[in-house]
């Protein structure tokens, strides 16, 4: 930066100091032109004598008009920078012949004019004839255009007096932003390198810059977010191991004691190892589903159904396990309606809510409901248990993949562990709306809620 201040400097040094005094008189020579020109419409116009004083006093600049055809005579301004009254006859014809053979229409430069004791330098003269059919005209315009060289020594001292504050400045601003700025985004590059093994630290980052500081936070919670998916994976294969392990063990374990021993082969043990093989080959389903719906290529077969003969068919098949469990399971349903589901999905939801309160469920009396209930448009039904509840903070967490209030990894009595995020992306590929409440050491329920086309007839 301080470079490239410097060449500015050094630019605009030399480009003053070289070229500002040909700037100048190329200025005034344009200023000339610009009121021979406003001279020349007021001729044109019988506007002259307006339009001499105003384009002369608002210019500093001298005008006079002479016709060949009258006395030589004409219109000046009385201003110090009028030297056309000194033009004497001779000199008028010079500069008429010279124009007019210049094509009407020339520049005078550094004119001397000489009268009595006054001596004029430095003078530049526009000379233009204009023939207007019925008189022959010339306008003058002069101006005094001297030398800058007074000017630029000024100008040099005062570029040599400001280049030095604006180098300091430069410095002192380049050392702020290289402590405050570069220093701090070097130190996020180089850690940045580090962030993918999720080893970004970003507290060493000490900025006063706002959006250095909005940047070096946002690398502070993706380092944290790579960090949490990471245990999460991690996480996730202990327990898909733990669930793939353990049915495998009992398959494999009950099947070498069948081999081993003839009186070991009994439907009992075949039971056993047909549940293992249902268990194991539910987990692997869960997780191909839960794979699809993350993706967004979980198909959906949508059809019309009646809430109720979902729940009442959901009923039948877990009451006679869970009256074996001695766990009292009840029905409560609210009118029947008619909502646009995917049946099968739907059961799959219903089936993770229940294996779930059972899983959590340690109460001597255990006690489960399915139920349904009408709000005006929409109908909400889900599961509600009597077991141990869920703490506030880790409500909004149950529907992560494995994720465990006691941190400790339970065997699922049913389903594959991975019930309630995969039920959460089947809901929500439905468009219904899901949730949880629960009361710590009472009860939890977990729910759907979606609107109906109607209720059922008879109803």
């Amino acid at each position: 930066m301080v470079v490239f201040v410097i060449a500015v400097l050094g630019f605009i040094y030399i480009f003053q100091l070289n070229y500002l005094d040909d700037f100048y008189k190329a200025s005034k020579i344009s200023e000339m032109r610009a009121v021979e020109t406003e001279i020349y419409n007021g001729l044109i116009n019988d506007n002259l004598v307006e339009a001499a004083e105003n384009a002369s006093l608002s210019n500093e600049v001298c005008v006079r008009v002479i016709s060949r055809n009258t006395a030589i005579t004409g219109y000046r301004t009385d201003g110090s920078a009028c030297a056309l009254k000194y033009l004497n006859t001779n000199q008028i014809s010079q500069i008429y012949n010279e124009t007019l053979q210049n094509g009407s229409q020339m520049l005078f430069e550094n004119y001397v004019l000489k009268r009595d004791n006054t001596r004029i330098e430095d003078l530049y003269i526009t000379a233009r004839i204009v023939d207007d059919g019925d008189f022959v005209s010339m306008i003058l315009v002069s101006s005094i255009v001297a030398p800058l060289n007074p000017t630029i020594a000024t100008i040099r001292n005062q570029l040599v007096v400001v280049s030095v504050i604006v180098i300091i400045a430069t410095l002192i601003l380049g050392y702020f932003i290289g402590r405050f700025v570069v220093k701090p985004f070097n130190l996020m590059i180089a850690e940045a390198k580090h962030l993918p093994d999720g080893n970004y630290c970003g507290k060493n980052v000490k900025t006063l810059i706002s959006e250095c500081q909005e940047l070096n936070q946002t690398l502070i919670d993706s380092c944290d977010k790579i960090n949490e998916a990471e245990r999460t994976r991690k996480e996730l294969l202990s327990n898909v191991s733990h669930d793939l392990r353990t049915p495998l063990t009992m398959i494999a374990g009950y099947g070498e004691m069948m081999i081993d021993f003839d009186e070991e082969k009994n439907d009992e043990n075949l039971k056993v190892i047909i549940d293992e093989a249902k268990r194991l080959s539910s987990l692997v389903d869960d997780l191909l589903d839960l794979s699809k719906a993350e993706l967004g290529r979980l198909k959906l077969n949508k059809s019309s159904i009646a809430l109720n003969d979902l729940m009442q068919n959901v009923y039948n098949q877990y009451s006679r396990y869970l009256n074996l469990q001695h766990c009292q399971f009840v029905l409560d349903l609210d009118e029947d309606v008619i909502i646009e589901a995917d049946e099968k999905r739907l059961k799959q939801v219903l089936y993770n809510f229940i294996n779930n309160a059972i899983n959590y469920n340690d109460k001597d009396e255990p006690v489960i409901t399915l139920y349904s209930k009408i709000d005006d448009d929409q109908v909400e039904f889900g599961v509600i248990d009597n077991g141990e509840g869920i703490k506030a903070e880790d409500l909004d967490r149950v529907w992560d993949r494995y994720y465990k209030v006691d941190r400790e990894h339970k065997r699922q009595l049913l389903g594959s562990g991975i019930g309630l995020s995969l039920a959460k992306k089947i809901i929500d590929a439905h468009g219904f709306i899901c949730g949880a409440e629960s009361e710590y050491g009472a009860s939890s329920k977990f729910y759907v809620r979606a609107a109906f086309a109607q209720k059922t007839q008879g109803e």
